[in-house]
């Protein structure tokens, strides 16, 4: 047993029946080999199949919530930590994507960490979704100022009580993950990754991925806005006053003919927007303090 370590294992489930038996037999095996004291908490989020039944029928020790409709992975876990008897969660996939032996190796890495997360191995991405997926990453790691292995991986240990802190910016989709992501590490948290197998899902992928990752896009556009505005503002004043001078000296030139309303409007959006991330940024520092 891990000294010290008591830990709630998060499950939100909805229409998972082909995984979740065996996703929670191997969960248990990983939990009684790793000697972890652990409850395990299963969420079912609406679900119209068998999935809730086979919870229940799953030997051991598992509780088991109900949302009475679908409302979003998001709320499903808001639900399950708000339920967790311990300060230390686990939150994992019910669809065997993720192997539960290694959840005692991110425990080993807490006491050094903040939040630990599960680094993909090589994960099964249609290479439809790889551009978007690179540039929301790469965009994620510019605005937190740190390097983001994987920005949503759905395997990682955190302190409940550290959660709380941004539960009001938690929302009810595909995007908590994301969104405790950049919440901790534009809030200085201390995050690890540590690579792990990742494994081809049982039964069907309840990602949208237009839809989806629209809302992942504006997301880390206002998490970062609300932890880190200055990095959203003043690039896009620079932008502007660029674009100013720019009309200004093709004015001068004679090289075309450019509106001088529109130097002046640009240049008035740009102090505008200077201004905006300044006062934004002030109004960050106040409420951390």
């Amino acid at each position: 047993m891990v000294p010290g370590k008591c830990l709630t294992i998060i499950i939100p489930v909805f229409n998972e029946s082909a995984a979740i038996r065996s996703c929670l037999r191997n969960l248990q095996l990983a939990v009684n080999e790793g000697g972890l004291d652990a409850e395990i908490l299963v969420v079912d989020d609406g679900s119209t199949d068998d999935t809730a039944r086979l919870v229940e029928e799953t030997p051991g020790s598992i509780r088991l919530l109900r949302h009475g409709m679908n409302r979003g992975y998001g709320a499903a876990l808001k639900t399950g930590l708000k339920h967790a008897s311990h300060d230390l969660v686990c939150i994992m996939d019910g669809d065997n994507t993720y192997p539960p032996h290694s959840i005692p190796l991110l425990i080993s890495q807490i006491d050094q960490a903040d939040m630990v997360v599960a680094w993909r191995d090589k994960p099964n991405i249609p290479w439809q979704r790889k551009p978007a997926k690179w540039f929301l990453g790469k965009l994620a790691e510019y605005l937190s100022d740190s390097r983001i292995p994987d920005l949503n991986s759905g395997l990682r240990i955190f302190r409940k009580s550290d959660a709380a802190r941004f539960m009001h910016l938690f929302p009810d989709g595909f995007s908590f993950t994301t969104t405790i992501t950049l919440a901790m590490l534009t809030h200085g948290y201390n995050v690890h990754y540590i690579p792990v197998a990742y494994h081809a899902r049982d039964g069907v992928s309840k990602i949208r991925p237009l839809r989806d990752l629209f809302r992942f896009f504006m997301l880390i556009i206002r998490t970062s806005v609300y932890f880190n505005p200055l990095k959203v503002f003043i690039p896009i004043g620079l932008l502007l006053i660029i674009l100013a001078l720019a009309l200004y000296g093709c004015a001068i030139a004679e090289m075309t003919k450019v509106p001088y309303t529109a130097i002046v409007l640009l240049s008035i959006t740009a102090l505008q927007t200077f201004t905006i991330g300044i006062l934004a940024d002030l109004i960050d520092r106040q409420t951390r303090m």
